[in-house]
């Protein structure tokens, strides 16, 4: 594991944390998971994960993390990269705890870049302390003591890498604020698991959200979620497409 720092980096990794709060605001996510609010808050999750994802603050500090990684020789014998996905941790949230495991799954070797985008009261991630990439299935089954793991509590906008044999897990969030960190991959080959981009290609990132157009966002993807409640699941597959496709297009089209 090795981190790369970047005051550019850094600045935009702040910017996404503004827009964070900003959704978090507009859906009223609160920052505590509670199991009998298991769908809606998972629900509300999911919108802020998408409009960050494809905003126009991320896509920003999508391209500069490129620009600076493939300066690492590391990374850069890497070809492609994928684009940031989201992570949300409420106090609480037993949904994003995890255990140990490692990301590469094939032969397309690859490393993550993980990086956090919100001040966090706890180790978000640990890693073992003992790696080995020919005993990595079996070690990742085993729970270990804490003494033989190595929790992890980065700042704001530096660049956590770690390659696809590397043994590491997700802490739960027992702190009282929520914590928000962003991973991608960069990978050899294509990546097959997601769509990834020719490492010397740039996302466009003029694409600007007014506050208006978040809430109207808001607003149509919660009628969308309600609308499936009315679709009668026992129908045969394609028209249960069918009905699913008509209602997408009907909230979508209001303005």
């Amino acid at each position: 594991m090795f981190i790369i720092s970047n005051q550019n980096v850094k600045n935009l990794a702040y910017e996404n944390k503004e827009f964070l709060n900003q959704l978090i605001d507009t859906c009223d996510l609160g920052n505590e998971w509670v199991k009998e609010k298991f769908f809606e808050l998972e629900t509300k999750k999911c919108f802020v994960r998408g409009e960050l994802r494809y905003s126009e603050v991320s896509t920003k500090l999508l391209n500069e993390i490129v620009n600076t990684s493939i300066l690492n020789k590391k990374i850069n014998t890497m070809n492609f990269y994928t684009r940031i996905y989201p992570m949300i941790h409420l106090k609480n949230d037993r949904s994003e705890e995890s255990g140990l495991h490692f990301d590469q799954n094939d032969n397309n070797d690859m490393f993550t870049c993980w990086l956090t985008i919100t001040d966090n009261d706890y180790s978000p991630i640990s890693i073992l302390n003992f790696q080995n990439k020919y005993l990595k299935k079996i070690l990742s089954k085993f729970r270990f003591p804490q003494i033989l793991l190595n929790e992890i509590k980065p700042h704001i906008g530096d660049l956590n890498f770690w390659n696809g044999h590397f043994l590491h897990k997700g802490n739960f969030n027992d702190s009282k604020k929520i914590s928000c960190a962003y991973q991608m991959k960069f990978s050899k080959f294509k990546y097959i698991y997601e769509y990834s981009k020719y490492k010397n290609e740039r996302y466009d990132h003029n694409t600007n959200i007014s506050n208006e157009k978040i809430d109207v966002n808001y607003k149509k993807f919660n009628e969308l979620i309600k609308s499936l409640d009315k679709i009668n699941l026992k129908n045969a597959p394609n028209k249960l497409t069918l009905d699913i496709k008509k209602n997408f297009k009907r909230i979508i089209s209001k303005r």
